[in-house]
């Protein structure tokens, strides 16, 4: 009886995240890019996963309406969390730990929530210099990398950015705080503050 339900959940987190990632393919060519439109983006390509995964559980389990969107939405902002923490990590994470080269995000020119937050912090000097290194394509990115990084510091991205994980991840723990407090809400509280300090 509940299967109809889980499945319209599951279409359309599977058209959500269709449309993410293509909301991501065209900032690849897309000039200037929004924190906002960033948001959009990794909420229906990262967190409407987690979301609905946790509200699809919720569900079958006999939740209330409004615990179900409760789960949701507190999946929804440890999911920003995760990518904006990622986001952070591919700038200034450790390579043994983080599992890949740190600064890809930077060789290939992407716009994460890194690269827009220090646009918006930027002066215009800091800004057009941003925007020549992210003009380029190079074969050896290193002095490219180290000088974004520098820029970075520089206008206080790193700070900015580590804020909105704390943010998003204290409003994911009032949403759990208002549902019945068990082993369940327990182990997603762990959940949150692990995606919130993990690096890697």
């Amino acid at each position: 009886d509940k299967l109809p339900k889980v499945l319209q959940l599951f279409n359309n987190m599977a058209t959500e995240i269709c449309e993410g990632q293509q909301y991501d393919v065209d900032f690849e060519s897309q000039e200037h890019v929004a924190i906002e439109e960033y948001l959009k983006m990794i909420r229906l390509k990262t967190a409407v996963l987690l979301a609905t995964a946790l509200k699809m559980g919720s569900y079958i389990a006999g939740a209330s309406t409004e615990q179900q969107d409760m789960l949701y939405e507190f999946g929804i902002n440890i999911g920003l969390a995760f990518q904006i923490q990622d986001d952070i990590l591919d700038v200034w994470g450790n390579p043994e730990t983080f599992g890949k080269a740190v600064g890809g995000d930077i060789s290939c020119n992407k716009k994460t929530y890194v690269a827009l937050t220090a646009m918006q912090l930027a002066d215009s000097t800091t800004r057009k210099e941003l925007e020549q290194w992210f003009t380029q394509v190079l074969t050896d990115n290193t002095e490219k990398i180290a000088a974004v990084k520098t820029l970075y510091e520089q206008v206080g991205t790193r700070t900015k950015c580590e804020q909105a994980v704390e943010q998003y991840t204290a409003q994911a723990l009032y949403l759990l705080n208002q549902l019945p407090q068990n082993q369940a809400t327990e182990q997603l509280r762990q959940l949150a503050n692990k995606l919130n300090t993990r690096k890697n």
